[in-house]
Order: structure tokens, then sequence, then C-alpha cells
């Protein structure tokens, strides 16, 4: 069953759907990117009810799972 809660946003202008970064990420995303300058890429994601704790605040394994993701530059 889906729920407006599941519902994911259009990407921010300029972002595309990240796809390719395994399967842990697939289930936890949707990531975002778009690229910048000089081969550099920004990344994104949009923290949906299902990436909250208890209290409504984006859970730090969201956030080191989204940081683990990223390229080190």
């Amino acid at each position: 069953m889906t729920t407006d809660e599941d519902t994911i946003p259009e990407p921010p202008p300029g972002f595309v759907r990240s796809s390719g970064r395994g399967q842990f990420s697939t289930v936890n995303g949707p990531y975002f990117h778009k690229p910048v300058a000089d081969g550099l890429v920004s990344q994104a994601f949009y923290a949906l009810p299902r990436h909250t704790n208890g209290i409504g605040l984006v859970h730090g394994g969201m956030l080191s799972a989204f940081k683990l993701g990223t390229p080190p530059h």
C-alpha cells in the first residue's frame, strides 16, 4: 500500500535521480545528483517521513548512509 508519505517529489531543478548506488541505497533513497563544475557533482535526498527518528528529525543512520554513498573529493 502506498501513502502520501511514500510519494517521492520530483528532483530539484537540475538534479536527476541517481542509480547504481547498490541495493541498500536504492531502498533508503531516492538520491539525486547534478554536475556542477570541474567534474564535481552535487548530491541530495529528500528527507521523507520514513527517514526520520521518533522525534521527527532525520535519523543519523540515514545521514550516514547518504554520506557514505558520496564519492570522496
